[in-house]
C-alpha cells in the first residue's frame, strides 16, 4: 500500500528526474494541506527564503545564494510546526546540510517562544529527503549540534541526518507520528 493517496502521489511522481526546488512546492503545499486541513484551525503558510550555500549547488541563483521555502504551519495564529525545503541536489554538498542545519536552528529559535505547544517540531528537506527536528522548552534542539572546529574539516550536519525519505514507508510513517502528536497536542489547547 501507498503511504500517502493517490493526489499526493500523482504529484510528487510528476516532479523530474533533475528537479530544481520550485519543482517542489506544489506537492509539498498538496502534502502539508492534507496533513493540516484547509477546514480546521491549521494554516499553511509558505515564505520564500534566501539562505547562503555553495555557488555550486545548482540552485541557478547567481551569487551562491540559493533559494529555498520555508512552509509554517499555524494553529489559530500560533506556529507549531516548521518544514524548510531546499533544493534536493545540493544534499550531497557538505556547505548546503550545514546551512540546511543552521537555518533549521534559527527558525525553531525565532518560533520556539510562540509556540502553544510542549515541544516545536520541524522538518529540513532537500526534496523528499527529511531531517526530523524537535525543540522542547528549556532543552536544546534535537538533534544535537554538532560543533565545528576551527582548524579541521568537521561535518556539522552529516547526511546520515537527512535519515528517511518521505516517499517511502518509514518517512511516510515516522512524518505521520509527528503530525499526530502535533494535532493531539493542539486539540488539547
Amino acid at each position: 500500500m501507498a503511504p500517502w493517496s493517490t493526489q499526493i502521489t500523482s504529484n510528487f511522481s510528476s516532479i523530474p528526474s533533475n528537479p530544481q526546488l520550485s519543482d517542489f512546492f506544489g506537492p509539498y503545499n498538496k502534502l502539508l494541506s492534507a496533513l493540516f486541513p484547509v477546514d480546521t484551525e491549521f494554516t499553511v503558510t509558505p515564505y520564500p527564503s534566501l539562505s547562503s550555500a555553495s555557488p555550486s549547488s545548482n540552485s541557478g541563483v547567481p551569487g551562491g545564494l540559493t533559494t529555498s521555502l520555508v512552509f509554517v504551519i499555524f494553529y489559530s495564529t500560533s506556529p507549531v510546526f516548521i518544514v524548510h525545503l531546499h533544493p534536493p541536489s545540493s544534499i550531497r554538498l557538505q556547505s548546503a546540510r550545514e546551512d540546511a542545519d543552521s537555518s533549521i536552528r534559527r527558525h525553531v529559535r525565532d518560533l520556539r517562544a510562540t509556540c502553544p505547544l510542549t515541544t516545536l517540531h520541524a522538518v529540513s528537506a532537500f526534496g523528499t529527503k527529511l531531517g526530523l527536528y524537535r525543540a522542547k522548552a528549556g532543552w536544546p534542539i534535537s538533534p544535537e549540534r554538532i560543533p565545528a572546529h576551527p582548524e579541521l574539516i568537521v561535518d556539522t550536519a552529516p547526511q546520515s541526518r537527512w535519515d528517511c525519505d518521505l516517499m517511502e514507508d518509514d518517512g511516510a510513517i515516522r512524518l505521520k507520528e509527528v503530525v499526530n502528536a502535533i494535532r493531539n497536542q493542539c486539540e488539547n489547547l
